[in-house]
């Protein structure tokens, strides 16, 4: 399980509370830019027993060498406006565009490369479970995420939530 932008390790800890086996038979690969961040991710899988690693890197300069190889993916990506994110970052998403055979025209948000660069590391057959903006279905430069997610995935299920559902996030967010 790929979690790329693990934060503190809030799905890892949520994801050891579910019932059964599923954290214990599972290997999570958590990418965090932030060091205290990572540090406190990797203290979640320590303490909670789980099979799985941190790297302590940008999610996108990360992903440059990966290969498809996850069975899922959870996620809540960064929400940053594509002009506030700094050129080395832009740059690496650029890069695995054209990787991917893609173009990143009319970007408006970090979490568009992150979400379209996920879904690039699922093995066949894989799914995923992200928090995203409601912009999703409202932007164009969204359209290229709708996009995928028709072409890549055989059934998707979205959970709409009130506003303020989550406290920190400063936007509507969905679930999908």
């Amino acid at each position: 399980i790929l979690e790329p932008s693990a934060g503190d390790g809030a799905f890892v800890r949520g994801a050891n509370l579910l019932n059964g086996s599923f954290c214990h038979d599972s290997r999570f690969t958590c990418v965090e830019l932030d060091p205290k961040e990572s540090a406190k991710c990797a203290a979640s899988i320590r303490d909670g027993h789980i099979s799985g690693k941190v790297v302590n890197e940008s999610f996108l300069a990360w992903a440059m060498n990966q290969k498809a190889e996850f069975d899922a993916f959870v996620g809540n990506p960064p929400f940053v406006r594509y002009q506030f994110v700094p050129t080395i970052e832009r740059e690496a998403a650029e890069a695995l565009f054209l990787k991917l055979g893609k173009e990143l025209a009319g970007v408006s948000n970090l979490w568009i490369p992150f979400a379209l660069v996920s879904f690039g590391l699922l093995k066949k057959g894989g799914a995923f479970s992200m928090v995203l903006p409601g912009e999703l279905f409202s932007t164009s430069s969204a359209g290229i995420v709708r996009s995928e997610m028709i072409r890549h995935f055989d059934g998707l299920q979205v959970d709409l939530h009130p506003r303020g559902s989550f406290a920190k996030i400063l936007q509507d967010v969905i679930v999908v």
